[in-house]
């Protein structure tokens, strides 16, 4: 059966519809399983698809009674654009009220992506043995591995969680914009509007920073830039060389890019450079996956106040606006054995894989209540009666004790990190093995591939892009 629709000036266009080679008696609807795979159009015209209004656009029409055929299928290969997918569903997102109209999922979306990580071998999760810790971990490869576990506070608690070819899922954090990508070649492509995903796991528990006993009493530093933790996630640190607690250099390696490169090694995970062994041969990130991602400056500035006295005022948007400041994690800790580092601060850093800022957590919030809560101080997100932490998505990466990318601003400390509480923003030392949650930009060129199925980018049918 044929359609028609009339396009102004232009004459008429008939429409037929297939599924495969069988013919239609009307064009599939939107979520009934099918894709648009193909069109094929008469006098030189074609076919635009749009998947989120479910419509076709034709083009180039220069003679009238053009006929334009729609091939559908179930395995179509047709892709869409994930903001465009993110709008169609305006009750799971909302923009910023930064000024920058940052798109981000609200609520309890359906933001789960496949960026082709897998699991290349079991995955065994050795557990604290006290409730004091929560529920914190650090994966193994093998179960004799992991109940070998050397690290604080296990006693052998170990299970199997994953197997070869297991999905290493992620979710959409939303997609971010006037971002500056740095190119292959050293140069900047400022103004990007880019898509950011967090890992669903966890790395499990390592330190952010750690230090020599006589710098900051071993709790670590708060500079990003050379935190030991960015070195595990990002390439270019293989020759990393390991410090014992007296900060002499040894001939080891240590958190040398090992999750980057899915390889083993040592890994600080305490005080004073404690060091334990570590395994990411078979979680580490993939080829697959780091041809999807891209090299980005990402924002590590901080509040403009000591935090004791400013972790009232912690409100999304103006964590989000002193994530972008030039306000370091130094700036009012200048004396005492907490504060005697010597490294310079800054306040941006070009790289591949960081951590979520704590402005992703507050403003992941979504439901009748989102107005209320982009007003209340993140430090009480949990304890707040409008219960801020239960309609956020990003909750689950925050009810327990996990690290941001963004360090604190202490009068008394120069190791301290923002990161979660329970639930709200905390300051952490950046010492403590706390809960590593990989973070990441996907490149411009990305696409989704369509799927007409309702549950779409649930973790049972995540989005998979091409």
């Amino acid at each position: 059966m044929e359609g028609t629709v009339n396009y102004e000036g232009s004459g008429d266009v008939f429409f037929a519809f297939y599924n495969g080679n069988e013919q239609l008696t009307e064009m599939p609807k939107k979520g009934a399983g099918l894709g648009f795979e193909r069109a094929e159009c008469s006098n030189g015209a074609s076919v635009e698809w749009d998947s989120i209004s479910w419509a076709p656009k034709v083009l180039n029409i220069t003679k009238s009674k053009t006929k334009c055929t729609l091939y559908f299928s179930a395995n179509a290969n047709n892709y869409s654009n994930i903001e465009d997918i993110m709008k169609s569903t305006p009750d799971r997102v909302a923009y910023d009220d930064t000024g920058n109209w940052n798109l981000r999922y609200v609520d309890s979306p359906n933001n789960y992506i496949d960026i082709g990580d897998r699991y290349t071998g079991d995955i065994y999760q050795g557990y604290y043995d006290s409730s004091t810790y929560g529920d914190h971990y650090r994966e193994y490869s093998t179960l004799e591995a992991c109940e070998a576990g050397d690290g604080y506070y296990y006693k052998n608690r170990c299970s199997k969680v994953h197997s070869a070819g297991d999905k290493i899922l992620w979710q959409i954090i939303g997609v971010m914009n006037n971002m500056t990508i740095i190119n292959e070649d050293g140069s900047e492509s400022t103004g990007q509007s880019l898509v950011k995903i967090i890992r669903v796991d966890s790395l499990g528990d390592w330190s952010w920073d750690t230090s020599e006993n006589d710098v900051n009493n071993g709790y670590g530093v708060n500079e990003w830039s050379q935190a030991d933790i960015m070195k595990l996630l990002n390439p270019g640190y293989e020759k990393n060389k390991s410090e014992d607690r007296y900060g002499t250099i040894q001939e080891s390696y240590i958190n040398n890019s090992l999750y980057w490169n899915k390889a083993s090694g040592k890994c600080y995970g305490g005080s004073e450079n404690y060091q334990v062994t570590c395994d990411f041969s078979n979680n580490g990130f993939s080829q697959a996956a780091k041809e999807k991602i891209v090299k980005v400056r990402w924002n590590t500035g901080t509040i403009s106040n000591d935090y004791s006295k400013y972790k009232d005022y912690l409100y999304p948007k103006y964590m989000y606006e002193a994530e972008r400041s030039n306000h370091n994690g130094k700036q009012f800790c200048s004396s005492g054995n907490y504060c005697n580092d010597k490294v310079e601060r800054s306040t941006t850093w070009d790289g591949y894989i960081g951590l979520m800022y704590p402005s992703d957590y507050g403003y992941a919030v979504g439901g009748k209540v989102r107005s209320e809560c982009l007003e209340i101080t993140m430090s009480k997100y949990y304890a707040s009666s409008y219960y801020c932490s239960r309609d956020n998505w990003m909750y689950p990466y925050n009810m327990d004790y996990s690290f941001t990318i963004t360090p604190s601003s202490d009068s008394s400390n120069a190791s301290a990190v923002l990161g979660s509480d329970s639930g709200n923003l905390g300051a952490l030392y950046s010492y403590n093995p706390e809960h590593i949650y990989p973070v990441a930009y996907l490149k411009p060129s990305v696409k989704i591939k369509s799927n007409s199925a309702s549950n779409y980018g649930s973790k049972g049918n995540p989005f998979i892009i091409e």
